[in-house]
C-alpha cells in the first residue's frame, strides 16, 4: 500500500522548519522541511510509511520557539503548522 505524500501548509507569518518522522524508521527516512511564511511544502514521496510525529519550529523575532507538534498521524496526508493560542504554535491535520 501506499499512502499520499505528507503536504504542510505554513499558516503563520513566521518561517519554520521541522521533521517528518515515520514509524518503521529502519525501513522509512525521516523528512525534513523547510517553510517560508504562509508557505507549503510537499514530501517527493512516502511510500507505505505511516507518520509518527512532525515537529515544526518557528523564527520569531530572531528567537526559537517549538509548536507543540503532531503526533500518530498515521496514513493521514494533510497538516498546518497554526498560531494555537498566545505565543503558542502547533502542527495539526487538515480536515477536508
Amino acid at each position: 500500500m501506499s499512502y499520499l505524500p505528507v503536504h504542510i501548509q505554513n499558516s503563520t507569518d513566521y518561517s519554520c522548519v521541522g521533521t517528518v518522522t515515520y514509524r518503521a524508521s529502519n525501513l522509512c527516512t525521516s523528512d525534513d522541511y523547510t517553510l517560508d511564511p504562509l508557505g507549503s511544502w510537499t514530501a517527493e514521496s512516502r511510500g507505505g510509511c505511516l507518520i509518527r510525529i512532525i515537529t515544526a519550529q518557528l523564527t520569531i523575532d530572531g528567537q526559537k520557539v517549538d509548536a507543540v507538534p503532531y503526533e500518530d498521524g498515521g496514513s493521514r496526508s494533510q497538516f498546518a503548522v497554526i498560531h494555537s493560542g498566545e505565543n503558542q504554535y502547533s502542527v495539526t491535520r487538515v480536515v477536508t
